[in-house]
Protein backbone atom coordinates (compact mmCIF):
# COMPACT_ATOMS: atom_id res chain seq x y z
CA UNK A 1 0.00 0.00 0.00
CA UNK A 2 0.96 3.58 -0.48
CA UNK A 3 2.49 5.69 2.40
CA UNK A 4 -1.32 7.19 2.64
CA UNK A 5 -3.62 4.87 1.32
CA UNK A 6 -5.22 7.14 -0.83
CA UNK A 7 -5.90 6.93 -4.46
CA UNK A 8 -4.01 9.67 -5.10
CA UNK A 9 -1.04 7.56 -3.92
CA UNK A 10 -1.88 4.53 -5.49
CA UNK A 11 -2.93 6.69 -9.06
CA UNK A 12 -0.05 6.63 -11.00
CA UNK A 13 0.56 2.77 -10.12
CA UNK A 14 -3.33 1.75 -10.90
CA UNK A 15 -3.16 3.60 -14.49
CA UNK A 16 -0.90 1.24 -16.89
CA UNK A 17 -3.12 -2.03 -15.64
CA UNK A 18 -5.84 -0.41 -16.70
CA UNK A 19 -4.73 0.98 -19.62
CA UNK A 20 -3.17 -1.80 -20.86
CA UNK A 21 -6.19 -4.08 -20.57
CA UNK A 22 -8.06 -1.59 -23.12
CA UNK A 23 -5.04 -1.63 -25.42
CA UNK A 24 -4.68 -5.08 -25.54
CA UNK A 25 -9.04 -5.65 -26.07
CA UNK A 26 -8.87 -3.33 -28.69
CA UNK A 27 -5.89 -4.16 -30.94
CA UNK A 28 -3.90 -0.96 -29.95
CA UNK A 29 -6.49 1.55 -29.95
CA UNK A 30 -5.11 4.47 -27.54
CA UNK A 31 -8.40 6.46 -27.64
CA UNK A 32 -10.19 3.35 -26.27
CA UNK A 33 -7.53 2.28 -23.94
CA UNK A 34 -7.76 5.97 -21.96
CA UNK A 35 -11.59 5.29 -22.08
CA UNK A 36 -11.15 2.13 -20.14
CA UNK A 37 -8.30 3.04 -17.94
CA UNK A 38 -10.89 6.35 -17.24
CA UNK A 39 -13.81 4.30 -16.40
CA UNK A 40 -11.97 1.34 -14.19
CA UNK A 41 -10.32 3.89 -12.22
CA UNK A 42 -13.21 5.89 -11.60
CA UNK A 43 -14.62 2.88 -10.01
CA UNK A 44 -11.63 1.95 -8.08
CA UNK A 45 -12.31 5.73 -6.85
CA UNK A 46 -15.87 5.44 -5.90
CA UNK A 47 -15.03 2.24 -4.08
CA UNK A 48 -11.87 2.98 -2.31
CA UNK A 49 -12.97 3.05 1.04
CA UNK A 50 -14.30 -0.82 0.29
CA UNK A 51 -10.89 -1.83 -1.92
CA UNK A 52 -7.71 0.29 -0.69
CA UNK A 53 -6.78 -2.76 1.68
CA UNK A 54 -7.45 -5.16 -0.82
CA UNK A 55 -4.65 -7.94 -0.69
CA UNK A 56 -3.52 -7.04 -5.01
CA UNK A 57 -4.97 -3.72 -6.11
CA UNK A 58 -3.48 -4.04 -9.34
CA UNK A 59 -5.52 -7.54 -10.09
CA UNK A 60 -8.76 -5.50 -8.87
CA UNK A 61 -8.27 -2.54 -10.98
CA UNK A 62 -6.93 -5.13 -14.06
CA UNK A 63 -10.32 -7.08 -13.52
CA UNK A 64 -12.63 -4.35 -13.34
CA UNK A 65 -10.54 -2.81 -17.02
CA UNK A 66 -11.82 -6.01 -18.33
CA UNK A 67 -15.44 -5.84 -17.48
CA UNK A 68 -15.00 -1.90 -18.70
CA UNK A 69 -13.04 -2.86 -22.02
CA UNK A 70 -16.36 -5.66 -23.20
CA UNK A 71 -18.62 -3.67 -21.76
CA UNK A 72 -17.56 -0.29 -24.20
CA UNK A 73 -16.80 -3.02 -26.90
CA UNK A 74 -20.30 -4.32 -27.18
CA UNK A 75 -21.51 -0.84 -26.88
CA UNK A 76 -19.81 0.70 -29.61
CA UNK A 77 -20.18 -2.84 -31.87
CA UNK A 78 -23.72 -2.25 -31.19
CA UNK A 79 -23.65 1.29 -32.41
CA UNK A 80 -21.63 0.43 -35.84
CA UNK A 81 -23.92 -2.41 -36.34
CA UNK A 82 -26.02 -1.85 -39.58
CA UNK A 83 -29.71 -0.96 -39.43
CA UNK A 84 -30.92 -4.29 -41.29
CA UNK A 85 -33.73 -2.43 -43.34
CA UNK A 86 -30.33 -0.17 -45.03
CA UNK A 87 -28.81 -2.69 -45.71
CA UNK A 88 -28.44 -4.68 -49.58
CA UNK A 89 -26.43 -6.94 -48.34
CA UNK A 90 -25.16 -9.05 -45.69
CA UNK A 91 -22.03 -8.26 -43.17
CA UNK A 92 -21.47 -11.61 -42.08
CA UNK A 93 -17.80 -10.71 -40.62
CA UNK A 94 -19.40 -7.63 -38.84
CA UNK A 95 -22.05 -9.76 -37.44
CA UNK A 96 -19.90 -12.55 -36.93
CA UNK A 97 -17.44 -10.41 -34.42
CA UNK A 98 -20.69 -9.14 -32.67
CA UNK A 99 -21.92 -12.25 -31.69
CA UNK A 100 -18.04 -13.40 -30.46
CA UNK A 101 -17.60 -10.67 -28.68
CA UNK A 102 -21.36 -10.75 -26.99
CA UNK A 103 -20.44 -14.48 -26.04
CA UNK A 104 -16.98 -14.26 -24.79
CA UNK A 105 -18.29 -11.38 -22.73
CA UNK A 106 -21.08 -13.65 -21.37
CA UNK A 107 -19.12 -16.68 -21.02
CA UNK A 108 -16.85 -14.54 -19.09
CA UNK A 109 -19.09 -13.16 -16.72
CA UNK A 110 -19.64 -17.06 -15.57
CA UNK A 111 -15.95 -17.93 -14.56
CA UNK A 112 -15.11 -17.38 -11.26
CA UNK A 113 -13.43 -14.52 -10.12
CA UNK A 114 -10.10 -15.97 -9.76
CA UNK A 115 -10.38 -17.95 -13.08
CA UNK A 116 -11.08 -14.14 -14.50
CA UNK A 117 -7.86 -12.83 -12.97
CA UNK A 118 -6.25 -15.62 -13.86
CA UNK A 119 -7.10 -15.68 -17.74
CA UNK A 120 -5.92 -12.35 -17.94
CA UNK A 121 -2.57 -12.03 -16.22
CA UNK A 122 -1.54 -15.32 -18.19
CA UNK A 123 -3.12 -14.19 -21.63
CA UNK A 124 -3.39 -10.51 -21.74
CA UNK A 125 -0.05 -9.53 -19.94
CA UNK A 126 1.79 -12.93 -21.05
CA UNK A 127 2.52 -13.72 -17.76
CA UNK A 128 3.84 -17.06 -17.09
CA UNK A 129 2.39 -19.55 -14.27
CA UNK A 130 5.12 -18.88 -11.68
CA UNK A 131 4.54 -14.74 -12.31
CA UNK A 132 0.52 -15.27 -12.30
CA UNK A 133 1.12 -16.92 -9.05
CA UNK A 134 3.20 -14.71 -7.46
CA UNK A 135 1.29 -11.82 -8.69
CA UNK A 136 -2.02 -13.16 -7.33
CA UNK A 137 -0.76 -14.78 -3.95
CA UNK A 138 -1.33 -18.59 -5.30
CA UNK A 139 0.36 -21.18 -6.10
CA UNK A 140 1.74 -22.12 -9.39
CA UNK A 141 -0.46 -25.21 -9.05
CA UNK A 142 -3.35 -23.35 -8.33
CA UNK A 143 -3.13 -21.51 -11.54
CA UNK A 144 -2.80 -23.96 -13.68
CA UNK A 145 -5.74 -25.81 -12.37
CA UNK A 146 -7.47 -22.28 -12.40
CA UNK A 147 -6.33 -21.85 -15.74
CA UNK A 148 -7.01 -25.09 -16.88
CA UNK A 149 -11.08 -24.43 -15.70
CA UNK A 150 -11.04 -21.69 -17.26
CA UNK A 151 -10.72 -22.52 -21.03
CA UNK A 152 -12.28 -25.72 -20.56
CA UNK A 153 -15.64 -23.89 -19.29
CA UNK A 154 -14.80 -20.87 -22.30
CA UNK A 155 -14.43 -23.85 -24.56
CA UNK A 156 -17.87 -25.25 -23.90
CA UNK A 157 -19.38 -21.82 -23.71
CA UNK A 158 -18.19 -19.96 -26.75
CA UNK A 159 -19.50 -20.97 -30.04
CA UNK A 160 -17.89 -23.02 -32.08
CA UNK A 161 -14.92 -21.15 -34.51
CA UNK A 162 -14.85 -18.50 -31.70
CA UNK A 163 -11.79 -17.37 -30.22
CA UNK A 164 -11.66 -16.47 -27.02
CA UNK A 165 -7.96 -16.76 -25.70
Amino acid sequence: MGPDGSFETWFDRLLPFAYNVGYRFSAGNRSFAEDVAQEALTRAFERWDRIRDHPNLEAWVTTAAFRVALEMGRQQERARRPDPSLRSGNVPGEEARVVELDALGRAMKRLSARQQEVLMWRYWFDESVEQTADRLGLSASKVKDATHEATSKLRRLLPVGAEAI
